[in-house]
Order: structure tokens, then sequence, then C-alpha cells
């Protein structure tokens, strides 16, 4: 009897142990942190801005749908986002920083913003395949609501009833909703997308950024402060 109940409480303790690591290991997750092949933890989403400049072809990935861009189709400076719903520092440059960047040089035409979606969890895949049955003029509304709203559905039980709640405010009915997180030809899309980006402009987390006026770019890796991507932005609007 004392052998059954020391076997229960190890038992207890292992399933104990085993539920603390998963929810450790989401919760680092979501912070921007991932296990290396080592096994030590390494910060894969970096919150400031490190600039580089790419010698290689001007290239850049995205599907250049008109409702994936905000602002003049035609402005000068185009910021290219590659972004996860999921990520933390890529809900405050939306909160806190794009805001400012849409005041200054959206609006004024100066510069378009195209959001492309670089999704580093399965959450933020289903955030990006619905991303996709949104009304186009409702396309970065969309956007918006989802980050502002990260906390809500990235730590809740059941997101994928919370991302057809939030689909139901832009039109999208229940079955549309279901059927776009399930389409596998655009799951794979956004999958190609992603791995283009990492093979040509290395980008290895989110956010990240890059700005170019067609003949001259620059790659940041990381949340830039609003200076930062103003004075790059200037600079090329100048040009």
């Amino acid at each position: 009897m004392n052998f059954e109940r020391i076997i229960k409480k190890i038992a207890a303790f292992a399933a104990t142990f085993i539920i603390f690591f998963l929810a450790s290991g989401t919760y680092l997750s979501l912070k921007g942190f991932e296990m290396n092949p080592e096994g030590k933890l390494v910060l894969v989403r970096e919150l400031i801005a490190e600039p580089s400049q790419s010698d290689k072809p001007l290239k850049v990935t995205t599907n250049d749908k008109a409702q994936h861009v905000l602002g003049n189709p035609d402005a000068k400076v185009t910021i290219y986002e590659y972004s996860s719903f999921g990520c933390s520092h890529c809900a405050a440059f939306h909160v806190f920083t794009l805001p400012h960047i849409k005041k200054e040089f959206i609006d004024t035409g100066k510069a378009k913003l195209i959001f492309v979606n670089f999704p580093l969890d399965k959450r933020s895949m289903q955030a990006a395949l619905l991303s996709e049955c949104i009304p186009a003029n409702d396309y970065f509304d969309y956007l918006n609501l989802i980050f502002k709203k990260q906390r809500e559905w990235s730590l809740g039980f059941n997101p994928e009833k919370t991302f057809i709640e939030y689909a139901s405010l832009f039109g999208v009915s229940k079955a549309d909703a279901q059927a776009c997180m399930k389409n596998e030809d655009k799951q794979t899309e956004i999958l190609s997308q992603r791995q283009e980006a990492i093979k040509t402009y290395d980008i290895q987390g989110t956010p990240a950024f890059v700005i170019t006026d067609g003949l001259h770019q620059e790659v940041l890796h990381g949340a830039p402060e609003f200076e930062q991507m103003s004075n790059i932005i200037n600079s090329m609007s100048q040009k």
C-alpha cells in the first residue's frame, strides 16, 4: 500500500511538472523566446530594431493585393511589415508606433504600408488565414482588432471561437470563417511567403521591416521607434 502511494505521488508530481513545463513554454513563446538546438532559451523577437543593408537583389516577398496596402498605392516609399499576430512587439508597433507613421507619412501620401503575414505559431496562422476572408476595406481594421485583443485570444482556451466572433464583426459568417482557417492552399502560400522572406532578407523573428523607394532598401529587424523609421522614410522620399 505504501508503495502504491509512493507511485501515485511520483505520478502526480510528474504530471504537475509536465503541465508547468508546457505552460512555461507557451508563456515564453508568447514573449518571444524559443529553445535553440543546444537547449537554451533565446530571444527571437528583438525589441529594438537593428538596421541592415542587404546586398541581395531587390525582391520584396509579398502578395500585393489591394487589401494589404495601407495608403496610396502610388506612394514613393513602401514599408513592408513582416508580422506575427501573436508577437507582443508586433502588437506594440501597431498600437503605439504605426498611428504616428500613418499620420505623418501614409495619410500625406509619402509612404504606404504593406502587411505581410509571418506567423510564428498555430494561433497566429489561424488569424492570418482568417484575414484573407475579411472584406478589403476592413482589412487593417481587422489587423488592429487582432493586435489590440492579443492578450484575450492568445491566453484563451478556445481562440478559434474568439476569432470567429471577431470575423462576425466584419460580416464574415461562422461557416466562412471556419473554412478560411482550414484553407490549406492559403496556408501553403503564407508559409512559402514566409520562407522566401527568411531566404531573401534573413528574417528570423518578428516584427521585421523592409523600407524601399524602388531603388534603395533598408531592412529593420525588430520593432523600430518612430524617429528611426521617420529618418529612413524622409531620407528616401527626398532622393
